[in-house]
């Protein structure tokens, strides 16, 4: 139901840019880009605020569906079907940083017998503070991200692999982004035409200022006379 509900926010969404835009571009005798080329900087942050917007949600509602997660206890040389894509641990190694230790897993990812990446998700071994962290691998794209996280176990026993597939994740944060542009936009638009209405209302009001000090003047006059 969320779903479906989302869905038809972002339809109705994005047909009502596309309409806003279509109705104030229309073709005219100045012609398009001329209607453009005058169009104010606080309509376009207002438009591109809004195209991050639909962004955003077509990256969270996708996500959201078709997100995958597996966990599995897994062999090296086992193969892991995800998402219509086949993960292979080839081996855990030991390795030495700068001032950890880690365990590395080798996971080829492949698609169609076709190889997409290599991912080498660590966990590392502090010594002098004697803590334990996870590094997950992720190989982010457009169409969406592939995490892989090496967990506990041994070469004997098998190991903890926890793999996501996440369509469309990266288009959550590129939304944001978006949005926040069109915002700013809007706002230093909306700053820069501020003091201009300021500064126009000021002659007004120093010319009342100076009809009031001239009639005050005239009253003073007109009582010494008398």
């Amino acid at each position: 139901v969320a779903g479906i509900a989302g869905i038809g926010l972002l339809i109705w969404l994005g047909s009502a840019i596309i309409a806003d835009i279509t109705y104030r571009l229309k073709p005219a005798k100045a012609g398009v880009a001329a209607r453009a080329a005058r169009l104010p900087a606080p309509m376009i942050g207002m438009w591109t605020a809004h195209f991050g917007m639909v962004v955003f949600l077509a990256g969270a509602i996708g996500n959201g569906l078709f997100a995958t997660e597996v966990v599995v206890r897994a062999m090296p040389g086992d193969v892991i079907d995800i998402a219509g894509r086949q993960m292979t641990l080839r081996t855990v190694e030991a390795r030495q940083g700068p001032n950890y230790i880690t365990e590395t897993a080798v996971i080829e990812l492949r698609e169609d017998g076709r190889m997409l990446a290599v991912l080498t998700p660590e966990k590392r071994f502090y010594t002098a503070e004697r803590q334990t962290t996870t590094e997950a691998a992720i190989r982010p794209r457009i169409s969406g991200d592939d995490y892989a996280v090496l967990g506990d176990g041994t070469a004997e026993t098998g190991y903890t692999l926890r793999l996501y597939r996440k369509p469309l994740v990266s288009w959550i944060w590129a939304g944001a982004g978006i949005m926040a542009i069109g915002g700013a936009v809007a706002g230093i638009a909306r700053a820069r035409r501020r003091p201009l209405s300021t500064r126009a209302a000021r002659p007004a009001d120093n010319a009342y200022d100076t009809g009031s000090t001239a009639e005050n003047d005239d009253d003073a006059a007109q009582k010494a006379g008398v």
